[in-house]
């Protein structure tokens, strides 16, 4: 999900229309690059908890979080804002999810919940945008 959205808002980043908003795409890039770390090296230390000690699985079903992400030249800005805003919401709930789940090891939910406090705050940006770009 995370590659998703780095090569989304990578793409926007570079486009020419939206250059007003580069900044703020780039950052946004370099941000779900580090929050990709981050759920990596959870992930990894999980699967390592999961052989060490045979915890059971979080129970969750990766399929509830999926998005369709379709990137096309041709897609508007606010078009492009809308599915970042629906993988941005997936990615949080699905590590708000996890940082609740009672089998996850504490500090690989820390780091879940952690992600999806950033996420929710990138929401508003994102928000402020679309409602920029929808009265152009």
């Amino acid at each position: 999900m995370q590659d998703l959205l780095i090569e989304l808002y990578g793409g926007l980043a570079r486009d020419d229309r939206h250059s007003e908003w580069r900044t703020t795409f780039e950052l946004f890039t370099r941000e779900n690059r580090r929050e990709k770390e981050t759920i990596d090296r959870a992930y990894r230390e999980a699967i390592t908890d999961v052989l060490e000690v045979g915890l059971s699985s979080s129970g969750l079903n990766p399929m509830d979080y999926e998005f369709n992400l379709e990137l096309e030249d041709s897609l508007s800005l606010s078009d492009s804002v809308r599915t970042a805003f629906v993988g941005e919401e997936n990615v949080r709930r699905f590590c708000e999810d996890v940082g609740k789940s009672r089998s996850i090891i504490s500090d690989i939910s820390r780091a879940f919940e952690q992600v999806a406090k950033r996420k929710l705050k990138r929401r508003e940006t994102l928000e402020s945008i679309l409602k920029k770009t929808t009265k152009e």
